[in-house]
């Protein structure tokens, strides 16, 4: 049986490790896993399966209207790769269920401007004076992710280094959010066939960000029944979509609770692999081959 890996092409080339992972389960299965660029999908014969490794619904919904299973679904890479998006999905599903969920006061810039922000600071009160971060919907690996001060925004004079974050995020979608107070750390929750899989505990060494790419600490993390709570309240938002192997990203504020973040629709394993003994790739094509393939 065939199962397409679509990337773009050079994230591809860096992730040949992770391919040839899923290509050594994949025997145990029967199931041949094929890197396929981006550029090309269109022009191959049609799979058995797809994993979309690319952020572009797109390319999901060229296989759906075809019938290929295709992880993850149109829906889903379209909320997940959107911050945005994903915040009011889950704000509409806590409010419709009337559960007491935690997260950061959001609001959106369709288009970013530096007017448009001096506008939004000048109209709230949500953000009581705090701190906040200021980032794209669709960034990655804790880029374009930018702290300011509420002293600054309510100043509105800005150094030219911030100058040049203006510069890089005008036009282009974003989200200000208050900063939940934190010690630098947040929790990855891989997610895999539906299920919580694992937790990893990521502690920024830099600054507020607590990403693995960029210097942070990671190891394994156990969830009290109280979090696994609220994870599986999160979890169960995107209940009518199929979550094949995904992140739910969770800062842990200073009091201990956990705060969501954002969601890693097109999640890596290259940290859980670092600081744990879980298999989560030979556990996600088990899934596979269970799930899809197996007849």
């Amino acid at each position: 049986m065939l199962a397409y890996m679509i990337y773009e092409k050079e994230e591809g080339e860096k992730n040949k490790r992770f391919i040839e992972l899923f290509q050594r389960e994949g025997v145990r299965f029967g199931i041949s896993f094929l890197f396929l660029p981006k550029e090309s999908y269109q022009e191959k014969e049609l799979p058995d399966l797809v994993l979309n490794r690319t952020r572009d619904r797109e390319v999901s919904l060229w296989y759906e209207n075809r019938n290929v299973p295709v992880l993850h679904g149109s829906a889903l890479v379209e909320i997940g790769n959107d911050k945005w998006k994903t915040y009011c999905h889950l704000r509409e599903y806590f409010r419709k269920k009337k559960i007491s969920f935690s997260l950061p006061d959001t609001v959106c810039f369709p288009e970013f401007t530096v007017e448009g922000l001096s506008q939004k600071i000048a109209k709230a009160d949500w953000h009581r004076g705090e701190n906040l971060v200021l980032k794209t919907v669709d960034g990655h690996g804790g880029r374009e992710v930018f702290l300011f001060t509420a002293e600054e925004l309510m100043r509105g004079s800005f150094t030219d280094d911030r100058k040049k974050v203006f510069q890089l995020l005008t036009g282009r979608k974003c989200v200000l959010q208050e900063q939940v107070d934190s010690q630098a750390m947040d929790v990855r929750v891989y997610v895999v066939g539906n299920e919580i899989y694992h937790g990893v505990l990521r502690q920024g060494k830099v600054d507020f960000r607590s990403n693995f790419s960029l210097g942070g600490s990671v190891r394994e993390y156990f969830f009290s029944e109280e979090e696994e709570a609220v994870i599986r309240n999160c979890r169960e938002a995107f209940s009518d979509l199929t979550l094949g192997m995904l992140g739910l990203d969770f800062i842990v504020a200073r009091d201990g609770k956990l705060v969501f973040n954002e969601m890693e629709e097109m999640v890596g394993s290259r940290m859980l692999y670092s600081c744990s003994k879980k298999d989560i790739v030979k556990d996600y094509v088990a899934w596979i081959g269970w799930s899809f393939l197996a007849v």
